[in-house]
């Protein structure tokens, strides 16, 4: 598994130099960059947990995650799309008594990478085409 956590940061790091040259007017190949970024924090007062650690009682929690997405446009019918996430996250419940200590865990993992072409039919028909890692939706 820690190989495909040095894959997505290569990506991840690929992404990012990309955001530096934002597009090529002499190509027409046009860069869009984006991001996001969210925190959850909270503390669980009481609880249980039947599996590993029994009763929970005042254990803080957080997680963050930062995204970075790239939109390449390489042509009028010819777009690209991709995005990367990292999730930060402390661990719990605590396996392990030792006090103040908390193990931090970071992954990283692909959420799009999608190839999309337009394909005309006369003036008014037109089907796009695309294929690669994406989400589905219902």
């Amino acid at each position: 598994m820690g190989y495909l956590r040095k894959w997505a940061a290569a990506a991840a790091i690929l992404m990012a130099s990309c955001f530096a040259c934002m597009g090529d007017e002499e190509t027409g190949v046009v860069l869009k960059p984006d991001g996001h970024a969210s925190l959850e924090a909270g503390q669980i007062v009481r609880g249980y947990n039947n599996k590993i650690v029994g009763d929970i009682q005042n254990v803080f929690t957080q997680k963050i995650i930062l995204g970075f997405g790239l939109e390449a446009i390489l042509s009028p019918q010819t777009h690209f799309t991709g995005d990367v996430e990292v999730k930060a996250f402390n661990e719990f419940p605590r396996i392990a008594d030792l006090g103040a200590t908390r193990r931090y865990y970071y992954y990283f993992y692909l959420t799009q990478a999608e190839l999309t072409h337009a394909i005309k039919f006369g003036d008014n028909i037109t089907m796009n085409a695309g294929g690669g890692y994406f989400p589905y939706k219902i």
